[in-house]
C-alpha cells in the first residue's frame, strides 16, 4: 500500500541490502529515498538539493496522510 501511495518507479537492484536481509527474515521491505543509483557509493557521489526537497515532500505528504476527507 505504501509503495502504492509513494507513486514511485519499482526497479530492481543489484546489491546486498538491508532489504534483502529483511526480505529473507520474512519482513517486507523496500529501499526508498533520494539520489542517483549510478552515483551511489563512489568517490565523487553527488545528490541534487532539489531531489531532497522533492523526496521529502512525497515521504511527509505520504506519511501523513490525506488530511482533506
Amino acid at each position: 500500500d505504501l509503495v502504492s501511495k509513494l507513486g514511485a518507479p519499482i526497479e530492481a537492484k543489484q546489491a546486498w541490502t538491508d532489504v534483502a536481509q529483511l526480505s529473507k527474515l520474512g519482513v517486507a521491505a523496500f529501499n526508498y529515498g533520494p539520489g542517483l543509483t549510478a552515483q551511489a557509493h563512489k568517490p565523487n557521489e553527488y545528490i541534487n538539493v532539489s531531489d531532497i526537497h522533492a523526496y521529502t515532500q512525497q515521504l511527509l505528504t505520504t506519511l501523513q496522510g490525506d488530511n482533506n476527507g
